[in-house]
């Protein structure tokens, strides 16, 4: 019983720990760590704010399944996001 109540008053007091220590990146981070490993960013730069989001959707999941880039679940739905609704951080990266 004793290491029960200190599960239970533990665990609220390092949570918030635990969920700090794996941030997801922000949308211009993710581009140059996953998608420009493999594309010129003006590549990618190209398209960004021009495909629908569907369309870039259908493109990030080809990436993922034909191509095995590796991107996990909510950096995927990051990437969705701010490619099709071009985010600052997108815009000034695409800049360079």
């Amino acid at each position: 019983m004793r290491w029960y109540l200190g599960l239970v008053v533990s665990v609220p007091l390092i949570w918030p720990v635990l969920a700090e220590t794996n941030p997801i990146p922000d949308c211009a981070e993710i581009l140059q760590n996953r998608c420009q490993s493999c594309h010129y960013l003006a590549r990618v730069c190209s398209q960004v704010g021009e495909k629908s989001k569907r369309r870039w959707k259908t493109t990030l999941k080809r990436m993922v399944n034909i191509h095995g880039a590796e991107v996990s679940a909510e950096e995927l739905k990051s990437l969705l996001n701010c490619l099709a609704t071009p985010t600052p951080d997108i815009k000034k990266e695409c800049e360079k």
